[in-house]
């Protein structure tokens, strides 16, 4: 038999074991403190909420006045910043949509922005330097190339106005004095479930999703049937699909959701960017005529879902059902029936 004898000198072993809990623990207090940060600088975000206008804006080769809105989305888990920038014409000569948000995939602030040209970019909060927000941001045009900002930021002077600087590398600069305002008549059309006149592209086969919707379906993380209702229409001058959803859970847990569907300009591939309101963060391709979905979904509760789904058309709407891994480990099967709403 074996005798394990206590020694009077101290064992290095315990010395190793206080070290290591010691190192776990400040690991764990760092990113608990890195995570406060991030939601701190989030938080700071929402000085921005209501509605504010400059004047005389020169940008996108014109100039015009500027109405911009900010208020929160998806239970307040990320804002939602739209915008139209209008010239001497009537038509905008260019207005978007931005939602901003913590990134689960690297831990910051980000915001994803698509405009009424196909335009999307992406930026992420840097630093908070006082009242001022640095960000650093990559535009992706149309064609495939891109812009990087040398300067994009914004400073609060007061409650009621705000100073926004945006300088391109090699490219123009240019900046506004936002005042707030009154929320006036709605600058931002409705999503249209009606196929856009002239729309060409990948796009257009997807056409079929539009529409109005109760949905009865199955959590893609919980596996808990949800009952709710959901939209998808064309938004930004047909250039984005908008689909949205509100549903409950049997826990009587909402749940909201967003993505933006339209052409990545990085790929040339039909993409979504989808969000929700456990603050997951995922992004998607669609291929075969809107039927074919592949993506990859973050929630900072759940972990990483790696999914495939078909959506295909049925007699009175959608029926989407989808399959996928769930942070490597277990299979999660789910879906939907969307019955279109007269």
């Amino acid at each position: 038999m074996s005798v394990v004898q206590r020694s009077r000198r101290p064992s290095a072993r315990p010395a190793r074991v206080r070290l290591v809990a010691t190192v776990v623990a400040v690991s764990l207090a760092v990113g608990q403190a890195d995570q406060r940060s991030q939601d701190d600088d989030f938080k700071k975000l929402r000085a921005f909420t209501g509605t504010w206008e400059a004047k005389d804006v020169e940008a996108v080769g014109g100039v015009g006045d500027v109405v911009v809105s900010w208020k929160p989305m998806l239970n307040g888990k990320f804002i939602e910043q739209r915008y139209v920038f209008k010239g001497q014409g009537v038509e905008p000569l260019l207005h978007g949509v931005i939602v901003i948000g913590r990134d689960p995939a690297d831990d910051v602030v980000r915001s994803w922005w698509f405009d009424s040209k196909g335009g999307v970019a992406t930026s992420v909060l840097t630093s908070w330097d006082g009242n001022k927000s640095n960000w650093s941001t990559t535009f992706l045009n149309t064609d495939g190339t891109q812009e990087k900002s040398d300067e994009n930021y914004l400073t609060v002077r007061d409650k009621d106005s705000y100073v926004w600087v945006l300088a391109i590398t090699g490219g123009d600069k240019t900046g506004a004095v936002f005042n707030r305002v009154r929320p006036k008549k709605s600058e931002w059309p409705d999503p249209q479930y009606d196929t856009p006149i002239g729309l060409a592209g990948p796009l257009k086969d997807m056409a079929w999703w539009a529409g109005k919707y109760a949905a009865n379906s199955v959590n893609a993380f919980t596996e808990k049937p949800t009952t709710g209702y959901s939209n998808c229409g064309w938004i930004l001058n047909g250039k984005f699909l908008q689909f949205d959803s509100a549903s409950l859970d049997s826990d009587l847990d909402l749940m909201r959701y967003r993505a933006l569907i339209g052409v990545d300009p990085a790929t040339g591939k039909l993409t979504g960017w989808e969000f929700n309101s456990a603050g997951t963060v995922g992004k998607y391709t669609v291929s075969n005529e809107g039927q074919d979905i592949v993506g990859k979904a973050l929630s900072p509760d759940a972990g990483l879902l790696e999914y495939k789904g078909k959506m295909t058309k049925t007699e009175d709407g959608l029926k989407y059902e989808a399959s996928g891994d769930l942070d490597g480990e277990s299979k999660t099967i789910y879906g939907g029936i969307l019955k279109r709403l007269k």
